[in-house]
């Protein structure tokens, strides 16, 4: 059994609601959600004018290897709405893989 730590964030739409919809889908498709931090709200890095980011981490055990979690999360961005532009850009739903 593997664990992975992942970082979420979202600036654009409904911000709260990308994210919880990003946790049901990875408790769906990847593994058991263990633990779930609160959610909180930052200023931009890199691009500054730009709408405030809310962030979130989890913690999910899974069967999956780490190639193919990641195949998945970017799934996930995709289907959830993320369109990358440039590097620090606004996004929709941003899932990063921590451990």
């Amino acid at each position: 059994m593997h664990h992975y730590i992942f970082h979420l964030g979202s600036n654009i739409g409904d911000r709260k609601d990308n994210l919880l919809n990003a946790v049901r889908l990875m408790s769906e498709k990847i593994g058991s959600v263990v633990h779930q931090s609160s959610i909180y709200e930052t200023e931009p890095w890199g691009l500054k004018e730009q709408p405030l980011f809310l962030h979130m981490a989890i913690e999910v055990t899974s069967k999956l290897s780490p190639h193919e979690v990641m195949t998945i999360t970017k799934s996930i961005e995709a289907q959830l709405g993320r369109v990358k532009t440039e590097k620090w850009a606004e996004r929709r739903i941003d899932i990063d893989t921590v451990y």
